[in-house]
């Protein structure tokens, strides 16, 4: 009998980890995906900024704003990456208490920082964009 319960308790372990796995997958696409749009806009600002420099911006876009809306949406996606990144990690330390298993925790801590880290610098680079772009609005030049 207590055989079947463990069994049965595994059995719910393993697909609340599937689970779980799904979702932080989920998240990191969505959040990898804010990346990807967040460097795009950085290019599109690039290409703004010749365009000014050639007099030819009809855009009625602003380099500056441009690649400002793309490193903030850069720090968003850092930090869901952050957050599945410290899921992650407290998850595979239930598994190794729950699971008996002796999962090496180092890496998911390594992530977890470098996760982190990426957070503080792109609030530093956000800043300075914004500071950039508050200063193109008063009529000083992008670079």
């Amino acid at each position: 009998m207590k055989d079947k319960k463990n069994e049965n308790r595994n059995e719910e372990l393993d697909e609340y980890f599937k689970q779980l796995d799904i979702k932080f997958a989920t998240l990191e696409k969505f959040g990898s995906s804010l990346l990807v749009i967040g460097y795009f806009l950085f290019i599109h600002g690039a290409n703004i900024d010749i365009l000014d420099s050639l007099d030819m911006n009809n855009t009625g876009e602003t380099a500056s704003s441009v690649t400002l809306l793309g490193a903030e949406l850069i720090l968003v996606g850092y930090a869901l990456l952050f957050i599945v990144a410290s899921d992650r990690l407290e998850e595979k330390k239930l598994q190794n208490d729950l699971l008996s298993q002796n999962t090496n925790l180092t890496p998911h801590e390594n992530l977890y920082y470098a996760y982190f880290f990426s957070i503080i610098i792109n609030m530093l680079r956000v800043h300075a964009l914004s500071e950039i772009d508050k200063a193109n609005k008063s009529g000083e030049t992008f670079v």
